[in-house]
């Protein structure tokens, strides 16, 4: 779904970029023997059962508060930009204000419920895709990737405690929670960092249910 005022493509540059941004902000490194894993190498398997498979839905408005159960919350502020981000269990909505161009990135397993309204592209959070938005007139770009990884038992373990200590050492906001089906523990995090003309937002979502990993990068550039 595209807003006449902005463009959406595809390219060989796109990819670059977006293979770039994975270079740059790998997936959390364990230790010991698995020193070297990424999210695309880590091990495979088979879940008898899985979450909901979430969607990302780009919006060019803002979303209200009461429509999600907030559990943590952050607010950034980079030059002409602001940033406010929401950490909800297993999803989050990340507000990018820029001038008079608002932004909206949401990623939820909710089906119903959610504006149709300002929405801009929505696709569904399934092993790897990459996409770019442009909005020259107010010269910003969005680019994101998303990937998602079922994993076993033991390197699933390992992940979360790796996430967890990760979230505790850089300050981002993470939230803590049983799963649904089993003894099983979930946990969502989301890292936000600054650059020169950029903000990114990076969010993992653990599900003990299936070892899902559900891992979004996102970086709004501005002029």
């Amino acid at each position: 779904m595209d807003t006449p005022s902005s463009s959406s493509h595809h390219s060989a540059s796109d990819s670059s970029r977006a293979s770039a941004m994975r270079q740059t902000t790998p997936f959390l490194q364990p230790a010991a023997s698995a020193s070297k894993r990424t999210i695309s190498s880590l091990g495979q398997k088979a879940p008898a059962a899985a979450p909901a498979v979430h969607n990302l839905i780009l919006y060019k408005k803002p979303l209200h508060p009461e429509l999600f159960q907030m559990k943590a919350r952050k607010n950034i502020v980079h030059g002409p930009s602001e940033l406010e981000a929401w950490l909800m269990n297993g999803s989050h909505m990340v507000r990018f204000q820029h001038k008079t161009l608002c932004l909206s990135e949401l990623v939820t397993d909710v089906d119903g419920g959610l504006p149709l309204t300002g929405a801009v592209a929505s696709f569904q959070c399934l092993n790897e895709r990459d996409f770019e938005q442009s909005f020259r007139e107010h010269g910003v770009n969005y680019i994101t990737t998303v990937q998602t990884e079922n994993l076993s038992d033991s390197l699933y373990r390992a992940t979360y405690q790796e996430m967890l200590a990760f979230a505790q050492e850089t300050d981002s906001l993470k939230v803590a929670y049983d799963s649904a089906v089993g003894n099983g523990k979930n946990l969502s995090v989301l890292h936000l960092v600054r650059l020169a003309r950029e903000i990114h937002a990076e969010a993992y979502h653990l599900f003990a249910q299936g070892g899902l990993v559900l891992r979004t990068q996102t970086i709004f550039e501005f002029r």
